[in-house]
C-alpha cells in the first residue's frame, strides 16, 4: 500500500441511522427476506460493514424523508458519484486491479444498473437503497480508487506512452518514500559527531 492516508469522504448516511423522539410514520415498508438479500450482497463486497436489518433500513428511510429536496438529492449524488471512478478504473488498461476487487466491484455496479433492487428505482425514495450500498461497501474500495486518482493526476502529467502505466507511477512514488526516509534520517541525525568524552579529558 503505497498511499499514507485515505480519501476525503463525503457525507455520509447516519447508519444506524438517528432515532426520533415522536413517532414518525415509515417511510417505506420493507420484507425481511428483501433486507437480508440485501445485506448478503453487501457483505460478500465488503465483510466488515455494518449489519443491515429491517428497522435500519426504515428507519433511514424515514430520517431521508424529512430532509429538505436539495439536501436529500444532493446526498444521494455524492455517493453515486463514487461509482463513476469505480467504473473508470475497472475499465483503465493501464490500472491493473486485482482480481477479487474486481469482482466486489462488479457486484456492486450490477446492484447500481438494477431497477428493481431493495427499493424500486421508480419509487420517491428509490436510489436511497443504491446510495446506502455504496456508503456500506465504499471502506473495500477507497485505499485503491485514491491510489488510482492519484495515478491518474501523475498519467496525466506524464510525457511518452512509457511514462503512462501502473508500474512507473508504483515506481515514482516508491522512490518518493524513500527520498521522504532519507530526508528523515538525514534530520535526526546529529550535525556534529564528537569523540567520547574520556578522549577529550584526562584526570590526573
Amino acid at each position: 500500500m503505497l498511499m499514507a492516508f485515505y480519501p476525503a469522504a463525503a457525507p455520509r448516511l447516519p447508519f444506524p441511522p438517528p432515532t426520533f423522539a415522536d413517532p414518525q410514520p415509515c417511510a417505506i415498508e420493507l420484507t425481511p427476506a428483501a433486507v437480508a438479500r440485501f445485506d448478503a450482497l453487501v457483505h460478500e463486497v465488503n465483510p466488515d460493514a455494518p449489519r443491515a436489518d429491517p428497522d435500519r433500513v426504515e428507519c433511514l428511510a424515514t430520517w431521508f424523508s424529512t430532509l429538505p429536496t436539495d439536501e436529500a438529492h444532493a446526498l444521494v449524488e455524492q455517493q453515486l458519484d463514487r461509482v463513476g471512478d469505480l467504473g473508470a478504473m475497472l475499465a483503465d488498461r493501464d490500472w491493473a486491479a486485482d482480481a477479487a476487487t474486481c469482482v466486489r466491484a462488479h457486484r456492486l455496479l450490477d446492484y447500481i444498473d438494477r431497477d428493481d433492487d431493495l427499493i424500486d428505482d421508480r419509487e420517491p425514495l428509490g436510489l436511497l437503497d443504491d446510495a446506502l450500498f455504496v456508503d456500506l461497501a465504499w471502506p473495500a474500495f477507497a485505499v485503491e480508487i485514491e491510489e488510482y486518482l492519484d495515478f491518474c493526476d501523475f498519467r496525466r502529467g506524464c510525457r511518452g506512452n512509457d511514462a503512462a502505466h501502473c508500474d512507473a507511477w508504483r515506481q515514482a512514488r516508491l522512490s518518493e518514500v524513500a527520498a521522504w526516509h532519507r530526508n528523515v534520517a538525514r534530520q535526526q541525525a546529529p550535525y556534529l559527531r564528537f569523540p567520547p568524552p574520556h578522549s577529550l579529558f584526562r584526570i590526573s
